[in-house]
């Protein structure tokens, strides 16, 4: 065998048997080193050592004996690591879920989707990254649960994994989600919907009328960039919107769809409107919207 074309040299083999040597020793910081250096080298003589590891009293070596088992990738440290999935420490059992990811067993998806109830934060929020990673549809309707999540990171891991997935997507809980505290998870469900398309056409004008801005805002951009000429009428409603952002928003999204039924009334906003978005004056965006119109018109 080339050692070279394996990017090993010849001392590698008895490099690896000193480290899982060491993995015995009786000082902890002894066998962290040696975990860390076998995490490195990724040899899978050290699966077994390793998976005895997951057992060390010291929870950073737990840690690095499941970034270890992750990085090479052998299927026997998959039911031990979703045993390490109930780890009393968090971080361990965030690597835990990370490695299950990078081993990639058809047998991890139901674990990460039980992990996705963990009580840290940080571990639902890589339980669902993972899960986008994998793209299982099995993981889908626990993810549209987790929209809900009282955490603004989980939430936008959430909202990524079900656009990495692509599955077939019920439309309601995206359309809320429009109305998240947090601006990237609105982005990100807008463009879900958009993704979705024609069915999401008919909620999304019924939420023109919400009383929850963001959601408003969010539904006007996502019916603006599908382009459907069913939404023209109940957006050009909208820019009598109580709110500066939304009356902004809903002429950023006739212009985008560029109908003519829209003109008369864009007119009487860029004449009238005195409101002001972080985005700019509502009436230049009133105008602007118009003169996108007509150029349209133009060139047909």
């Amino acid at each position: 065998m080339n050692m070279a074309a394996e990017g090993k040299t010849p001392e590698m083999p008895s490099k690896v048997d000193e480290l899982i040597a060491a993995l015995d020793a009786p000082e902890s910081h002894v066998r962290l080193r040696a975990a860390e250096d076998l995490a490195t080298i990724g040899d899978p003589r050290a699966v077994e050592p390793l998976l005895q590891i997951l057992g060390d009293p010291e929870s950073y070596l737990r840690l690095k004996a499941a970034e270890a088992l992750g990085k090479i990738g052998d299927p026997r440290a998959v039911q031990p690591l979703i045993r390490a999935l109930g780890d009393p420490e968090s971080y361990v059992r965030t690597a835990a879920v990370e490695a299950l990811r990078k081993i990639g067993s058809q047998w991890t998806v139901e674990p990460l989707i039980a992990a996705l109830g963990d009580p840290d934060a940080a571990v639902r929020q890589e339980a669902a990254q993972e899960l986008g990673e994998i793209g299982d549809r099995r993981a889908v309707e626990p993810l549209v649960q987790m929209l809900k999540d009282e955490n603004n990171e989980v939430r936008w891991a959430t909202v990524r994994a079900l656009w990495q997935i692509k599955a077939p997507l019920a439309v309601e809980p995206f359309i809320l989600a429009l109305g998240d505290e947090d601006n990237r998870v609105r982005l990100d469900s807008a463009v879900i919907l958009v993704r979705i398309g024609q069915p999401a056409v008919e909620r999304l004008i019924e939420y023109l009328e919400d009383q929850n801005t963001r959601l408003r805002v969010g539904a006007m951009w996502a019916l603006g960039t599908i382009g459907n000429p069913q939404a023209v009428e109940p957006l050009i409603r909208a820019l009598r919107d109580k709110d500066e952002w939304g009356r902004w928003q809903a002429a950023w999204a006739l212009g985008k769809i560029g109908d003519r039924r829209a003109l008369p009334e864009l007119a009487r906003l860029a004449r009238e409107d005195r409101g002001k978005t972080l985005y700019g004056r509502v009436a230049d965006a009133a105008r602007e919207a118009a003169e996108k119109i007509r150029r349209r018109m133009s060139s047909r």
